[in-house]
């Protein structure tokens, strides 16, 4: 999942997502496919997704990503209306402590959400 880049298959900025234009997350999952309704989805996050003001740690920063919990909201949204069948998180390069200390519990969050714990 990258809301810089395709959002289940859809190219809406993030900015685009926080105002409610473009399509949602249900919308989306509607249209994925072919109108074919999705039952599982596999999520995939680089972490540049993430602004870089709260989490440098990437290879690619890019200034007005996401924050973590607005990540958090996004899968969030997902684990709701569909089953989440595996999660991947990558783009991550340690170098900063404090992006260290917030990964962790980032982590564990999206774990969290997507198995509905």
């Amino acid at each position: 999942m990258g809301l810089k880049g395709p959002v289940l298959g859809w190219g809406h900025g993030a900015e685009e997502f926080d105002r409610g234009s473009g399509f949602g997350v249900e919308e989306s999952g509607r249209r994925q496919g072919g109108g074919i309704e999705e039952k599982a989805v596999y999520i995939h996050i680089d972490l540049d997704v993430l602004d870089p003001e709260v989490f440098a740690s990437v290879g690619t920063p890019a200034p007005g990503g996401l924050r973590p919990d607005q990540l958090l909201e996004l899968v969030g949204a997902l684990a709701e209306r569909f089953e989440v069948a595996g999660l991947g998180i990558v783009e991550y390069e340690p170098g900063r402590q404090e992006d260290q200390e917030l990964l962790a519990p980032l982590v564990d969050g999206l774990v969290r959400v997507c198995a509905r714990i």
